[in-house]
Protein backbone atom coordinates (compact mmCIF):
# COMPACT_ATOMS: atom_id res chain seq x y z
CA UNK A 1 0.00 0.00 0.00
CA UNK A 2 1.27 3.69 -0.96
CA UNK A 3 1.33 6.52 0.68
CA UNK A 4 -1.72 7.75 -2.13
CA UNK A 5 -3.27 4.98 -1.19
CA UNK A 6 -3.41 5.04 2.42
CA UNK A 7 -4.44 8.73 2.06
CA UNK A 8 -7.07 7.58 -0.15
CA UNK A 9 -8.11 4.81 2.31
CA UNK A 10 -8.48 7.43 5.17
CA UNK A 11 -10.80 9.51 3.35
CA UNK A 12 -13.41 7.06 1.84
CA UNK A 13 -15.56 5.80 4.49
CA UNK A 14 -15.14 2.15 5.41
CA UNK A 15 -13.49 -0.81 4.50
CA UNK A 16 -13.68 -4.37 5.31
CA UNK A 17 -9.86 -4.76 4.84
CA UNK A 18 -8.58 -2.06 7.28
CA UNK A 19 -8.57 -0.99 10.35
CA UNK A 20 -6.36 1.60 11.98
CA UNK A 21 -4.97 2.06 15.55
CA UNK A 22 -3.76 5.20 17.09
CA UNK A 23 -0.56 3.27 19.37
CA UNK A 24 0.91 6.53 19.99
CA UNK A 25 3.25 4.99 21.55
CA UNK A 26 2.35 1.42 22.44
CA UNK A 27 1.06 -1.67 20.59
CA UNK A 28 -2.53 -1.78 21.22
CA UNK A 29 -3.78 -5.26 23.09
CA UNK A 30 -7.29 -4.61 20.80
CA UNK A 31 -4.66 -5.18 17.76
CA UNK A 32 -5.43 -8.93 18.84
CA UNK A 33 -8.63 -9.52 17.53
CA UNK A 34 -8.01 -7.50 14.47
CA UNK A 35 -5.00 -10.08 13.29
CA UNK A 36 -7.26 -12.84 14.15
CA UNK A 37 -10.35 -11.69 12.18
CA UNK A 38 -7.84 -10.91 8.86
CA UNK A 39 -5.87 -14.03 9.06
CA UNK A 40 -8.97 -16.15 9.33
CA UNK A 41 -10.55 -14.33 6.60
CA UNK A 42 -9.15 -12.50 3.64
CA UNK A 43 -6.26 -10.52 5.08
CA UNK A 44 -6.17 -6.80 5.49
CA UNK A 45 -4.42 -3.64 6.28
CA UNK A 46 -3.32 -2.77 10.04
CA UNK A 47 -2.42 1.30 10.39
CA UNK A 48 -0.79 2.41 13.43
CA UNK A 49 -0.73 5.98 14.55
CA UNK A 50 -3.81 6.95 13.18
CA UNK A 51 -7.05 7.67 15.30
CA UNK A 52 -10.36 7.15 13.99
CA UNK A 53 -13.44 9.75 15.49
CA UNK A 54 -16.43 8.37 13.70
CA UNK A 55 -16.42 8.56 10.27
CA UNK A 56 -13.34 10.74 10.48
CA UNK A 57 -9.37 9.98 10.90
CA UNK A 58 -6.91 12.22 11.91
CA UNK A 59 -3.36 11.12 11.57
CA UNK A 60 -1.31 11.52 14.97
CA UNK A 61 1.67 9.67 14.21
CA UNK A 62 3.68 7.16 16.36
CA UNK A 63 6.47 8.35 19.16
CA UNK A 64 8.41 5.46 18.83
CA UNK A 65 7.95 3.65 15.20
CA UNK A 66 11.00 1.43 15.40
CA UNK A 67 10.26 -0.01 18.79
CA UNK A 68 6.45 -0.12 17.95
CA UNK A 69 7.16 -1.86 14.71
CA UNK A 70 9.72 -4.41 16.74
CA UNK A 71 6.94 -5.10 19.19
CA UNK A 72 4.23 -5.84 16.96
CA UNK A 73 6.29 -8.10 14.52
CA UNK A 74 7.52 -9.98 17.17
CA UNK A 75 4.33 -11.02 18.89
CA UNK A 76 3.24 -12.11 15.23
CA UNK A 77 5.89 -14.33 14.76
CA UNK A 78 6.03 -15.48 18.68
CA UNK A 79 3.98 -17.08 21.14
CA UNK A 80 1.27 -14.95 21.27
CA UNK A 81 -0.77 -16.34 18.34
CA UNK A 82 -1.42 -20.60 17.29
CA UNK A 83 0.57 -19.95 14.48
CA UNK A 84 3.71 -17.47 13.16
CA UNK A 85 2.09 -14.66 11.34
CA UNK A 86 4.50 -12.68 8.72
CA UNK A 87 3.20 -9.66 7.59
CA UNK A 88 4.44 -7.05 5.14
CA UNK A 89 5.63 -3.70 7.31
CA UNK A 90 5.42 -0.23 5.40
CA UNK A 91 6.49 3.42 7.25
CA UNK A 92 4.79 6.36 6.08
CA UNK A 93 5.97 10.00 7.08
CA UNK A 94 3.30 12.40 7.26
CA UNK A 95 3.84 16.17 8.68
CA UNK A 96 2.15 15.03 11.45
CA UNK A 97 4.29 12.15 12.19
CA UNK A 98 5.16 8.51 10.86
CA UNK A 99 2.56 6.27 10.65
CA UNK A 100 3.08 2.42 10.28
CA UNK A 101 0.90 0.02 7.86
CA UNK A 102 1.33 -3.78 8.65
CA UNK A 103 -0.53 -6.00 6.06
CA UNK A 104 -1.37 -9.29 7.72
CA UNK A 105 -2.17 -12.18 5.25
CA UNK A 106 -4.72 -14.69 5.02
CA UNK A 107 -3.60 -17.54 6.75
CA UNK A 108 -3.78 -21.30 5.15
CA UNK A 109 -3.66 -22.90 8.70
CA UNK A 110 -7.29 -21.45 10.20
CA UNK A 111 -8.30 -21.18 12.43
CA UNK A 112 -5.93 -18.51 14.03
CA UNK A 113 -5.98 -17.49 17.70
CA UNK A 114 -4.24 -15.53 20.10
CA UNK A 115 -3.19 -17.43 23.27
CA UNK A 116 -5.29 -15.78 26.08
CA UNK A 117 -6.53 -18.08 29.27
CA UNK A 118 -9.35 -16.52 29.15
CA UNK A 119 -10.26 -17.95 25.37
CA UNK A 120 -8.29 -21.16 25.72
CA UNK A 121 -11.36 -22.30 28.33
CA UNK A 122 -14.51 -20.80 25.87
CA UNK A 123 -13.07 -22.05 23.06
CA UNK A 124 -12.40 -25.86 24.63
CA UNK A 125 -16.52 -24.94 25.31
CA UNK A 126 -17.16 -24.59 22.04
CA UNK A 127 -15.39 -27.48 20.62
CA UNK A 128 -16.82 -29.87 23.33
CA UNK A 129 -20.41 -28.53 22.31
CA UNK A 130 -19.85 -29.23 18.75
CA UNK A 131 -18.07 -32.50 19.42
CA UNK A 132 -20.52 -34.22 21.32
CA UNK A 133 -23.71 -32.48 20.33
CA UNK A 134 -26.99 -34.75 18.86
CA UNK A 135 -27.32 -32.69 15.51
CA UNK A 136 -30.62 -35.42 15.33
CA UNK A 137 -32.14 -33.91 18.07
CA UNK A 138 -34.84 -31.01 17.60
CA UNK A 139 -32.81 -28.70 19.93
CA UNK A 140 -29.84 -27.07 18.49
CA UNK A 141 -26.27 -25.97 19.90
CA UNK A 142 -26.93 -22.50 21.80
CA UNK A 143 -24.78 -20.32 23.36
CA UNK A 144 -26.15 -17.65 25.61
CA UNK A 145 -24.19 -14.59 26.87
CA UNK A 146 -25.41 -12.18 30.03
CA UNK A 147 -24.36 -9.67 31.90
CA UNK A 148 -22.59 -11.79 34.79
CA UNK A 149 -22.48 -15.38 32.85
CA UNK A 150 -22.00 -17.43 29.44
CA UNK A 151 -24.10 -20.45 28.62
CA UNK A 152 -23.35 -23.41 26.81
CA UNK A 153 -26.79 -25.84 26.09
CA UNK A 154 -25.79 -28.95 24.32
CA UNK A 155 -28.18 -31.47 23.27
CA UNK A 156 -27.41 -35.11 23.78
CA UNK A 157 -26.54 -36.04 27.60
CA UNK A 158 -22.72 -36.69 28.75
CA UNK A 159 -21.75 -40.25 28.18
CA UNK A 160 -21.15 -40.56 31.61
CA UNK A 161 -21.55 -38.77 35.29
CA UNK A 162 -18.97 -35.64 35.74
CA UNK A 163 -17.16 -37.36 37.95
CA UNK A 164 -16.36 -40.75 36.32
CA UNK A 165 -15.48 -38.91 33.23
CA UNK A 166 -12.93 -36.69 35.59
CA UNK A 167 -11.45 -39.64 37.63
CA UNK A 168 -10.86 -41.69 34.57
CA UNK A 169 -10.43 -39.31 31.82
CA UNK A 170 -13.07 -40.43 29.59
CA UNK A 171 -13.44 -39.65 26.06
CA UNK A 172 -16.39 -40.74 24.04
CA UNK A 173 -17.29 -37.90 21.37
CA UNK A 174 -20.72 -38.32 20.09
CA UNK A 175 -19.60 -37.46 16.79
CA UNK A 176 -15.65 -38.81 15.99
CA UNK A 177 -15.68 -37.64 12.79
CA UNK A 178 -16.15 -34.18 14.12
CA UNK A 179 -13.60 -34.36 16.72
CA UNK A 180 -10.84 -36.27 14.16
CA UNK A 181 -11.36 -32.75 12.58
CA UNK A 182 -10.86 -30.96 15.53
CA UNK A 183 -7.96 -32.86 16.56
CA UNK A 184 -6.11 -32.88 13.00
CA UNK A 185 -6.41 -29.00 13.97
CA UNK A 186 -5.28 -28.88 16.81
CA UNK A 187 -8.27 -28.08 18.71
CA UNK A 188 -8.59 -31.37 20.39
CA UNK A 189 -6.59 -34.04 22.24
CA UNK A 190 -6.85 -37.75 22.28
CA UNK A 191 -7.46 -37.85 25.87
CA UNK A 192 -10.66 -36.54 27.60
CA UNK A 193 -9.37 -33.61 29.37
CA UNK A 194 -11.94 -30.83 28.28
CA UNK A 195 -13.85 -30.35 31.16
CA UNK A 196 -10.13 -30.35 33.64
CA UNK A 197 -9.31 -27.85 30.73
CA UNK A 198 -12.95 -25.78 31.43
CA UNK A 199 -13.02 -26.38 35.22
CA UNK A 200 -9.36 -25.58 36.00
CA UNK A 201 -9.20 -22.64 33.64
CA UNK A 202 -12.01 -20.35 34.62
CA UNK A 203 -11.44 -21.57 38.74
CA UNK A 204 -8.26 -20.08 37.56
CA UNK A 205 -8.79 -16.46 36.48
CA UNK A 206 -12.73 -15.84 38.22
CA UNK A 207 -11.87 -18.05 41.61
CA UNK A 208 -15.15 -19.82 40.68
CA UNK A 209 -16.63 -23.46 39.19
CA UNK A 210 -18.18 -23.46 36.06
CA UNK A 211 -21.55 -25.22 36.95
CA UNK A 212 -22.15 -28.55 34.59
CA UNK A 213 -25.63 -29.53 34.77
CA UNK A 214 -26.89 -32.43 32.86
CA UNK A 215 -30.35 -34.16 32.00
CA UNK A 216 -31.14 -37.04 29.89
CA UNK A 217 -31.06 -35.57 26.49
CA UNK A 218 -28.71 -32.26 27.08
CA UNK A 219 -26.25 -30.79 29.23
CA UNK A 220 -25.56 -27.38 30.34
CA UNK A 221 -22.03 -25.51 31.22
CA UNK A 222 -22.56 -21.96 32.83
CA UNK A 223 -19.56 -19.92 33.52
CA UNK A 224 -20.04 -17.32 35.63
CA UNK A 225 -18.54 -14.16 36.32
CA UNK A 226 -17.45 -13.50 39.96
CA UNK A 227 -17.50 -9.35 39.87
CA UNK A 228 -15.08 -9.16 42.19
CA UNK A 229 -12.55 -10.40 39.54
CA UNK A 230 -14.69 -9.23 36.33
CA UNK A 231 -13.59 -5.55 35.31
CA UNK A 232 -15.88 -3.99 32.53
CA UNK A 233 -13.17 -4.52 29.80
CA UNK A 234 -13.46 -8.37 30.97
CA UNK A 235 -17.35 -8.11 30.26
CA UNK A 236 -17.06 -6.02 27.41
CA UNK A 237 -14.70 -8.75 25.62
CA UNK A 238 -16.79 -11.54 27.17
CA UNK A 239 -20.11 -10.39 25.67
CA UNK A 240 -18.06 -9.83 22.11
CA UNK A 241 -16.31 -13.41 22.17
CA UNK A 242 -19.64 -14.98 22.99
CA UNK A 243 -21.74 -13.37 20.27
CA UNK A 244 -18.53 -14.42 17.89
CA UNK A 245 -18.97 -17.71 19.63
CA UNK A 246 -22.44 -17.85 19.07
CA UNK A 247 -21.87 -16.66 15.41
CA UNK A 248 -19.38 -19.47 14.88
CA UNK A 249 -21.32 -22.65 16.68
CA UNK A 250 -23.96 -21.74 14.62
CA UNK A 251 -22.22 -22.11 11.37
CA UNK A 252 -19.76 -24.72 12.28
CA UNK A 253 -22.83 -26.48 13.88
CA UNK A 254 -24.21 -26.66 10.61
CA UNK A 255 -21.16 -28.21 8.66
CA UNK A 256 -20.41 -30.72 11.09
CA UNK A 257 -23.62 -31.52 11.38
CA UNK A 258 -23.82 -31.48 8.41
CA UNK A 259 -20.85 -34.19 7.99
CA UNK A 260 -22.52 -36.63 10.88
CA UNK A 261 -25.80 -36.81 8.91
CA UNK A 262 -24.17 -38.30 6.50
CA UNK A 263 -22.01 -40.65 8.32
CA UNK A 264 -25.48 -41.97 9.77
CA UNK A 265 -26.68 -42.63 6.38
CA UNK A 266 -24.11 -44.36 5.07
Amino acid sequence: MTKEELIQRLDDIEWEDFEVKEAKSDVPGNVRETVSAFSNTSGGWIVFGVKQQGKNYGIKGVAKPDKIEQDFTTSLRGDVYNIKISPECKKYNFDEGIVLGFKIPPSNKKPVWFNNPKNTFIREALVNMLMHSDYFSSQKPRIRVFTDRIEFNNPGALPNDLDTILREDLSKPRNPVIAKIFRVINLAQNAGYGFDKMINGWNSYYHTDPEIKSGTDYYTITFKVDEKYATRKDKKASEKGGRTGGRTGGRTGGTTGGIAGEKKKK
